[in-house]
Order: structure tokens, then sequence, then C-alpha cells
């Protein structure tokens, strides 16, 4: 593969290296200028010059300090140069409103421009539209760096216009709409199908800036202060627009290029969109938002475009999109193809938090938090923290993400011009001008210049202005459904909670049912989790962090979920505290079909909705019963729902045990495979054949005869087979599965006001799992597709426990006891949620948000379509052995059970060493080797130590499974450096005092300094009495986002600081500290009390951007002796 980003970096390509464009991240500086009256003038564009400049700080450059990471202008059209050039043409410019213009970037080495100026005309006709004149751009290249030089594109710009057309009026629009040829809205469309289909024709040599009746962008790998100098166009005096949008680019983790530098065709953004992640055009897998809006392609109508048009504007995202490009794609369409002005457009796509607003409370308006639930059951919300500015000619405006992570402040001052920025300070107020009003952009909100009206509107006026447009709340009424609704329809009495089904377990005790080992339930947490949170009513902490080996690496039969590690968001999307800023993060969903989306049709709110994805054993009862026949029941309720009539279908996901593995018959990856295209095929079916509304993919049927396929392949094997069949829109997806093992963290549990584990008695506990990963396999699930899950062995044995009166319940009822835990589920849904991030388990669901570690491209691409996976690993026959080893276990008697049914599995010690067992790092061999040699400081002891360690690594981490490759001729280290000089690049990790000794923590900084290298004090802190001793003293002092120990005084006597960002050993989550281990000392250090434990939030509260980052680290160097450093 070639990087074309060395041929024409507007559309980057990568395959098999270590860039990604897919990990890009940005922090930027944005803002508008604009006159409200819509008064076009050359003034405008100055100040939008200024504004920009005065943002370079915001931007960042190459290594030659001349080619910056990206600027860029949206403008109104400049009419008056237009009507120059084409008088320079002996061309007469047609009106403004029959007349188009955009800037296109080529690339030179793999096309010429005049071919691109052809095949652009040619797709012009088709849509009965003419290639009015085109010229190059009039550039200054002298301006800009070497490095922007060496990529630059020829810039084309190209004009359009639609006076000279037939008869293209008679078959572009559909029946609703008709009109004459120079219709406005007509020629708009006109336009904008031409873009779309240039852009997936041309993706390959092009890169369209901009295509427009309305707007035209100038933008490119330029400082702040180069594009006015670059572009001849926003030198001339003649140049007036009514309104500007600048934008300067600082990417992180990323390569600047001309083509992702912004405004978009529609937008600006400062921030990430995290809910969706996109590929490269080697390969066109897109998921999260980008995969649903590709998915719903197939059920989409446009009252603009006939269906044959509609085709030709998809895919929706075009290949090798950005976040913000994608969600420029996405509002560009709505507005385009849809029946929604921009405004409103905003509103679905970036709605304010109204899930937990209540409007009977005046909390919210009735109508609007309608609205929003209407726009939930059509589109989920594009998640993330951004400040998004946008334009369509007409609206100019900004809105702020729910959770308000982005600085946005404004301006109006009584000459009627509007200013937004990134920050205060970047225009000057002229004399004899007064500010009408200023203020900052709160989250959620909406900042809308109407030019056409003359007015900034008023952000809840114009919400319910949009709400009222169509009567939502009737419709919601009648149409939406929610699952206790549904049971009180079933039941035909009121439902006040969710009741549980128990008598499930064919076994005669809990511990005779073979189905636990089946599933992978082990023994092992009682003694190191469960026991002493019961002894001490508090989660049970290790402070060595999990050195058991990667799940591609373990002899043991890992779940398919060990092989995914959770992706955590840092500094320029940070992490959100899930219990700081629960108000605005909710897991109510929507599921089941969804209709089109371009219209405002009451149809759109006929889903179920789900108050949280985990579904009881009533609950998936009742999904099993659905048969379609509940419509008459619903309307003695008022409820006309489609959802009373739909039919749900289970999909048996296992396969049968394969007794006789010969040497000439099918392998177990074979029959795994199969299974899985069965499950698939059955699913298609289902939806094409018989119009099945909801499916439940269940392993009920495991048992002594009949392997269970990971429930985790045949959700995501189901998933990704209905989105390539465009058939994902048009059902539900259940999984009802053993192995889901849903415990998160203790803590959570005992958190609750009625203590779940306080229930059992501890000698019987069995069934609770791991607990660091365990809502992780809820997790992975959703965010592979599933729309719900029934963890029904949890359920089941819990239930069976009580059946036998093994269950203690003094204080609550069984159903209690699940409602417990049902929310601390929950919370440990929403703190991976955070982790991201992402606020909505809306935007969450499908979004992918993980990393394969250790999977087969086959089973990736049949089963995981687009997830990240850098290595392989586990094929579909290492997968089945794993399942087959696992059935062995719970079935040595092939057909009956095993004598000693007590012993329903073997403590493989994943947590503990234990001796046969899972390997760790840690192990008792290499600790006593490390032993010997500090003791008797041999070479020989430490030689044996080094091997013992390097083995452990080999066994549990991928970087064990490398070697150093050597140079025939090394390097002379006096061409390098002293061999002594070494010990400065010596750190140590940071651990605080507390998660180790004061001996320990002392004796680290102490043999540190002994060498010249640095010890770190970790996020607790450092005693005062150390800092005045340099002897003793810790360099590198850690600011974490507690902030615990951090004083001035603890800050000056640094000789680094390091600011942590996420945490190591629970990346995107907090550091604890348990209260045994706060010491007075410790609580004195940490300025707390003793006894009570610690925890530091997921993000600093005020490091939410780069730019946050920035101000506090300047501020901290400042005033310390780290700002020599």
């Amino acid at each position: 593969r070639t990087f074309v980003l060395a041929v024409c970096s507007f559309r980057s390509r990568t395959h098999g290296m270590l860039y990604n464009p897919e990990e890009e991240h940005a922090a930027c500086g944005v803002g508008f200028v604009v006159n409200t009256k819509g008064c076009r003038s050359n003034y405008v564009l100055q100040q939008a010059r200024i504004m920009l400049e005065r943002m370079d700080h915001r931007g960042a450059c190459a290594c030659d300090e001349n080619t910056g990471d990206g600027a860029g202008v949206m403008t109104g059209i400049p009419y008056e140069i237009y009507q120059r050039f084409a008088r320079e043409a002996n061309l007469e410019l047609p009106p403004a409103n029959r007349f188009a213009t955009g800037l296109i970037f080529v690339s030179t080495q793999l096309t010429s421009v005049e071919q691109v100026v052809k095949k652009l005309s040619n797709l012009a006709d088709e849509c009965d539209l003419s290639l009015l004149f085109w010229r190059m751009a009039d550039v200054h290249r002298d301006t800009i760096g070497d490095v922007a030089r060496s990529r630059e594109p020829a810039i084309l710009q190209a004009s359009l216009t639609n006076a000279f057309a037939s008869s293209f009026c008679n078959v572009f629009l559909t029946t609703k709409h008709t009109g004459v040829v120079h219709n406005i809205p007509l020629f708009r469309s006109q336009v904008f199908l031409l873009r779309k289909y240039a852009s997936h024709h041309l993706n390959e040599t092009c890169y369209i800036c901009s295509l427009s009746s309305d707007s035209v962008v100038y933008k490119g790998m330029f400082t702040t202060k180069q594009l006015w100098s670059y572009y001849a166009d926003l030198q001339d005096p003649e140049y007036r627009t009514h309104f500007a949008m600048v934008h300067n680019r600082f990417s992180t983790n990323t390569l600047p290029s001309w083509g992702r530098a912004h405004p978009q065709r529609m937008l600006a953004h400062n921030g990430e969109i995290n809910t969706l992640r996109v590929r490269t055009l080697f390969s066109h897998f897109t998921y999260g938002n980008v995969n649903y809006s590709r998915a719903r392609q197939s059920v989409m109508e446009s009252n603009k475009f006939s269906k044959e048009l509609l085709n030709k504007l998809f895919p929706i995202v075009e290949a090798g999109m950005s976040d913000s490009g994608s969600l420029d794609n996405m509002l560009e369409f709505l507005c385009q193809a849809g029946e929604y002005d921009l405004p409103e457009a905003v509103m679905m796509m970036i709605p304010e938090a109204w899930h937990n607003l209540d409007p009977t409370l005046g909390d919210i308006p009735q109508a609007k938090w309608d609205f929003y639930k209407w726009a939930a059951n059509s589109l989920e919300p594009w998640d993330g923290p951004a400040l998004v500015v946008f334009s369509d000619g007409r609206y100019v405006g900004a809105v702020l993400d729910r959770n308000g992570l982005r600085p946005a402040r404004f301006y109006e001052t009584d000459d009627n011009m509007v200013y937004m920025s990134s920050e205060v300070g970047v225009v000057d107020v002229v004399p004899g001008v007064r500010i009408v009003q200023k203020g900052r952009l709160k989250a959620g909100r909406l900042l809308i210049v109407d030019t056409k009206l003359g007015a900034l509107l008023d952000d809840e006026l114009l919400k319910q202005e949009i709400a009222g447009k169509y009567p939502f709340g009737e419709w919601l009424r009648k149409g939406a459904v929610n699952l206790e609704e549904l049971q009180a329809i079933v039941s035909r009495t009121p439902s006040q909670s969710r009741c549980y089904t128990f008598d499930v377990i064919d076994a005669s005790t809990a511990m005779e049912d073979r189905r636990l080992p089946l599933f992978g339930f082990t023994p092992e947490n009682i003694s190191l989790l469960l026991l002493p949170m019961l002894r001490t009513h508090k989660e049970a902490l290790g402070s060595m962090g999990n050195d058991a080996p990667l799940a591609c690496l373990s002899e043991n039969n890992p779940h398919v979920f060990d092989y995914f590690q959770q992706l955590f968001a840092q500094v320029t999307n940070p992490p959100i505290d899930p219990f700081r800023e629960r108000v605005v993060m909710t897991l109510a969903c929507p599921i089941g079909p969804q209709k089109n989306i371009l219209i405002h049709s009451e149809t759109q709110v006929n889903r179920l909705w789900f108050s949280n994805p985990l579904l009881s054993l009533n609950d998936i009862e009742l999904l099993r019963s659905l048969d379609g026949t509940l419509t008459k029941a619903g309307a003695e309720v008022n409820k006309t729902s489609e959802v009373l009539s739909w039919r749900s279908r289970v999909l048996d996901a296992t396969f049968e045990f394969p007794f006789d593995l010969s040497a000439d018959g099918p392998t177990l990856g074979s029959m795994l495979h199969k299974a899985l295209e069965y499950v698939c095929r059955m699913a298609e079916e289902a939806v094409c054949e018989d119009g099945i509304q909801l499916l439940i993919i269940s392993d009920r049927a495991a048992g002594p005869d009949r392997i269970p396929v990971p429930s985790l392949l045949a959700l995501g094997a189901v998933h990704q087979h209905l989105l390539r069949k465009q058939l994902r829109m048009q059902v539900g997806l259940i999984v009802e599965s053993g192995e889901a093992k849903l415990i998160f963290s203790t803590s959570e549990l005992l958190t609750q006001p009625t203590n779940l584990l306080s229930f059992l008695d501890c000698s019987l506990v069995f069934y609770s799992c791991p607990s660091y990963r365990e809502v992780h396999h809820l997790c992975t699930l959703i965010g592979f597709g599933a729309d719900g899950i029934c963890p029904y062995m949890l359920f089941e044995s819990i239930a069976h426990l009580d059946s036998d009166d093994l269950l203690v319940r003094s204080h609550a009822d069984l159903t209690q006891v699940f409602e417990s835990f049902s929310d601390a589920v929950q919370r440990g849904i929403f703190k991976v949620m955070a982790k991201m991030g992402i606020s909505t388990l809306h935007s969450y669901k499908s979004a992918q948000i993980f990393e394969a570690v250790g999977l087969a491209e086959c089973v990736v691409s049949m089963c995981f379509n687009g997830a990240s996976s850098r290595i392989g690993g586990a094929d579909f026959e290492i997968l089945a052995r794993e399942s087959r080893a696992r059935h062995v276990l719970a079935y040595p008697g092939t057909n009956s059970l095993p004598s000693s049914v007590g012993q329903f599995a073997s403590n493989l010690g994943f947590y503990h060493w234990r001796l046969g067992g899972e390997s760790h790092m840690n192990d008792p061999v290499t600790v006593a080797k490390l032993q010997a040699a500090s003791r008797t400081n041999s070479r020989e002891a430490y030689r044996l130590f080094v091997e013992a360690a390097d083995r452990s690594s080999r066994y549990c981490t991928l970087r064990g499974q490398l070697d150093f490759r050597f140079v025939k001729q090394p390097i002379p280290l006096d061409l390098i450096e002293p061999v002594t000089e070494i010990v400065k690049r010596f750190s140590t990790g940071a651990m605080s005092l507390g998660s180790i000794s004061a001996e320990a923590h002392t004796a680290l900084a102490i043999a540190m300094n002994k060498i010249g290298a640095r010890s770190n004090t970790g996020e607790g802190g450092e005693l005062p009495e150390r800092f005045l001793n340099k002897e003793v003293r810790s360099s590198i002092k850690q600011v974490a986002s507690a902030r615990f120990g951090v004083t001035s005084a603890y800050l000056a006597h640094a000789d680094m600081l390091q600011i942590k960002m996420a945490q190591g050993a629970k990346p995107g989550e907090g550091g604890e500290l348990p209260g045994y281990k706060v010491t007075e000392d410790i609580a004195r250090m940490r300025h707390s009390v003793p006894g009570v434990g610690l925890i530091s939030p997921p993000p600093h509260h005020d490091i939410y951007s780069i730019e946050d980052l920035s101000q506090v680290s300047i501020l901290i160097a400042e005033h310390t002796d780290a700002y020599q450093h």
C-alpha cells in the first residue's frame, strides 16, 4: 500500500502502518462573524481575519515552523468577484439564485485538472447543470512552508448554473414537488446531488472543499496568517460577505493534510465525536453513527429526490471522512435530502441532555421534551465533547455538546454584528459601538443568527417553535411503548415493577447445575473478592494490577469477551465523571424497526423503549411470547403502536457436540463457522421472508449434546450480516446468554440501599465472577450491536439458591435483591461509557469502541467488521476448541453428570497464582530470584532473575513475544554518550505512597537520587519533611485528578512535573485507595481523614481539552522550578 499523503495529502490512506486516521484527535480555535441583517461587506471578512489570526495559539505548525495543521474560512459567495471572473471569460453571470461555485483540491500526480474538469462537466450534465466556467485559483505558493508546498494540490475553482436547463425538473423531483427550473430549492438540490455524485466518483483523485449556491470554503495547510496571503481572492477589497466562519486546527495524534483542514462544507468544530470510528479508503468498514447511517439507507425516502436519484447520494458518509467530516456529511444530508432546516437538524444530531428532566416538574417544556424523544426514535445522538459552528448561508450558528466541555463566548453589538469564538479578545470593539448582549454558550444550547429574519434567535423560543411544528407528544402517547407498558398490556393490569420467573433450573441443587462450568463460571473470587467484601462491606482491592496473560496467550480457555480491550479517552476527548455528571447520562434506548428519518412522521415513534439493556427472566419471556396479537389489547388503553403487532423469533446459537473428531471429518472450527452462518441465514430469512421484528439469539439449548456458540460471536455475526444486507434497521436484536456475567465492581453493589451480597451465605456464593471484567461482557455485547441482554444463568442461580433457603433475606424480598443488582450493573455501564466520554447508551450501542487483541482476521471480518485489530491470533478453530474444552469440563461423562457434582470448576488462579493454573508475571519463582539477587548482590543471581522475568513476560505479554534485532556492526558507545550517562534516562513508575509503604516509597527515591535517575511520587503526594532533603525527595511530582497532596510547596520542590491524564492500572477510571491504608501520615499528606477511602475521578475537572491542559501546565510551570526543565 502506498501512503497517499506523500502524493496528495487531502486523502490519507494507510494499511499496516503505525499512523491511522481513525485515531485522529484535535483541539482547535473556531469562531464566526455575521451581520444579523444579512448585509454583505468586506468588513465582515476583515473581522474574521483578525479573529483567526488572534487564535494563532490554538493551532499548531510543522517542524519547519511555516506549515500549519490547517486554517480555513467559510463565507457567503462573493458575487462581485465572480462577476469579474465571468467578464474575463466573456460570459454573463446568472442571477445569484442560479449560480454555484466551489473549490476543488486536485491531486495532479494522480490525474490532470483537465480530466477532472471533463468528468465534472459530464456529471453536471447528468444533473442538468452546466459548468459555466472554471479557473485555477489565484494563489501565492511562496507564502507557505516547505511541507505544505510539497503536498500542495492544484486548486480548481468551478462555477455552475442551471440557467440553461431543459427538462430535468420533470425527472428530478418526486411527485410531491413540482416547479419551474429556476426554483431556488430545486437548484440547491441539483448542486447537492452533483457534489455528492462527484465526491463518490472523484474520491480517489479529488477533494471537494465546497460546492454550493450559498457558501464557499477556502482552506489548506496554513498557519492563521498564511490563509489570507495564500489566496488572492481573500485579499480582494471587492470580496463581500454577510458572514465568515474561521477555524484554526490543532491536531493531535494525526498528520495534517489539506483536506482535513476546517471548515467542512457546512460546519467546523473544536472537539471530538466519540460515537463513531471511521476507516480509510482501503477498508470501507465504518461503525457507530456512521454504520447506522449506512444501514438506514434501505428505509430512506425523500420528498426532494426520486428513489433513483437518492441512491446516487449514498453512502451518506463518504469514504475516508474524519469525525468532523462524517458529522458534516450527515448534517448536510438531513438538510438537503430531508425536510429539516439547519437548526432542527442540529437539534436532532446534538441534543441537549433531556432524558433526566421532568416536564411535570418544570425542568423542561413538555413540547421540547416530546420533540427530543421523537428525534431519539429516529436518530442516535452524535455524542462527544464538541463546540460545533455551522452555516447554510441563511443560518449561522453554534451548538455546545450536552456536557458543555468546550469554551464558547459570544457578543452582539448594536451595529447588527454577532461575534462568536472559542475565547474572548479575538476582535476589538469599535469605538462608539455598544455591546447589546454577551455571554457564554451553555451545554446543549444553540446560538443561531437568522439572516433572513435579521435577528439573533433566543434558544428557548427557537426550540419551542421547532417543537410545536408537529404533534410530537400525541404521536408518542399513541405509538411509543416502554417495557413496563408492554407488560401491563399483556396482563391487562397496570405494572408497578418487573417480576422475575424463578422455576427454571432442572438440577436438584444449584451446585449440580453443569451449565455453570459450561458457561465459564469459576469459584476463585469467593476467597479473593467476595469473602473480604462480605466481611468489610467494601470492595476487595489489589495493588499489583492485572498480571495475568492476555486472552490470546492464555491456555485456560478464555471467553471471546476477553479478547477485547475497552478504549478510553484522554485530554482532547476526556473521560467524564459518571457520578458527578450522571445528570447528562442515560441508559434509556429505543429498539426495533426504524423508519425513514428524512421526514416528520408519527410512524417513527413505533418503537419499544428499554430503560436499561439488562433484561430479567420475566422480560425475556415476555419478548419471546410476542406473536402480533396485542393490537386489540393496546387499543383499550389508547395505544395504537405497531409494537403491539410485533412478532419475535428465537435463534438457536448452539451446535452439536462432536463425539467423533476423525481426521477426515469436519474440524471444530468449520463446525463453529457453519453454526454462525446458519444463525445469520435464519436471521435474514426471519426478517426478509417472515417480517419478524425482534430476534432473540439464545444459547438455552446448550447441554450435554450441544455446545453454546460464544454469545459475542453469534451476536456480532448476525449484526454484521444484517448490516451488509441492509436489514439491521428492520429488527431488534436481543441476546439471551448464560455466558454474560455482569458484576463489574463489588463496590458498585455495596453502594446500593439494599445490599445484594449481604443476603448470600458466603460459603455457597459460586456464581459471581472476576469483578473487573464482567460488565465488560455486557458492554461488548452492547458495543457490537445488542439491544438488550438477559444473563439468565445468573438470575436462575440466585433464584435456585433462594428456593434452597441458601439466601439470607432479612431486609428485602428477592425482587429487591435483583433490582439492587440491576442498579449496580447500570452503574458499571455508566462507568464504561464515561471512559470514552459518551453520555448515552443510544450512542454507545454498536459504536464498537473496543480493540481486538489476538483475534484472526477471519473472525474480525465476519463478526466484528471494522473493529480495530492490529495483530492476528485465534481463529474459529481455536475459539471452537476453547468452547469444547469448557463443555468437556462441564460434562466429562458426555451424557451423564459426573459423580462429583459439587466440584463444578477448578480454581485456575486468574487473580492469584496457583501451581498448575494460570500464568502470572509476578510468580513465586520470579519473586524468589529477585529476592536472592537483591540479598546476595550477585551478578549470576541477577541473571537468573532476568531469565525468570523474561520467561514470565513471554507467557503473559505481547512484548514478551518479541526479540531484539541486532545489527552486525554496533555503533561505538563513545559516538553516543558514556555508558554511565544512561542512568539519566531511568525513572521509576508512578507508585503512590499508600499503595506502597512509606519505606518502599522512600527507598525508591533514595536509590534513584544516588544514581542520578528520577523517582515519581505517584498521585498520592509526598511527605513535606522530604521536600528539602534532595537525597530522599522524589524528583518527579505527579499531579493527578484528585490533586491529593498537591500544594504550592509540593510543586515548588520538583525537578519535573507529571500531569496524569488517565490511570495506568485502570485506564479511563479513577485510582482508589482503601480506607484501611489511609493512615494518619497519609491522611495528613493527602489532606484527608484517616480511615476514609479515597478515589480519584476519571478526569481532571479543570482539564477537558488540550487548551485547558496547556493553561494548567503553564500556570503550574511558571510558578515552580520545573519551569526551568
